[in-house]
């Protein structure tokens, strides 16, 4: 029996998974203390650290055929993720067990992302990034 998540407790499963599959590749991470922080891990990559923030979503916008995820920050109103706050962010799709491995750069300012191969803007800007774990080496 599937019970409805939380919004919290769905955060929560995409950072036990992003640990898991970071883990997994060899990589080594550090978790900040509290929820005060931008970000959810530190990577220390061979390049330095990197300050990674994970996202999910689950559900597919039937119209567009792609994964609308808000990556703003806030609980009332949203602000984009800027440098200063972290290097990347990772989005995990959960029906297409696909991550999204993201530099802050590339968002540009967005406060969501449409993602999934069908959609023409993350074929265009985001698809490069999927499964793009060496980023963060």
């Amino acid at each position: 029996m599937e019970t409805t998540l939380s919004a919290k407790r769905r955060g929560e499963a995409a950072e036990a998974a992003f640990l898991d599959r970071a883990t997994h590749l060899g990589l080594n991470l550090a978790k900040p203390w509290g929820d005060s922080a931008p970000f959810d891990f530190i990577v220390i990559g061979e390049t330095g650290l990197h300050r990674v923030q994970v996202k999910s979503v689950r559900t597919c916008h039937r119209r567009h055929a792609s994964y609308h995820v808000g990556v703003g920050r806030g609980q009332h109103q949203k602000h984009a993720y800027t440098p200063q706050e972290i290097d990347f962010l990772a989005v995990l799709v959960v029906p297409l067990e696909a991550w999204y491995i993201i530099p802050v750069a590339a968002l540009a300012g967005r406060k969501t992302l449409r993602l999934g191969s069908e959609h023409k803007q993350s074929r265009r800007l985001f698809e490069p990034y999927r499964e793009a774990w060496s980023l963060l080496t």
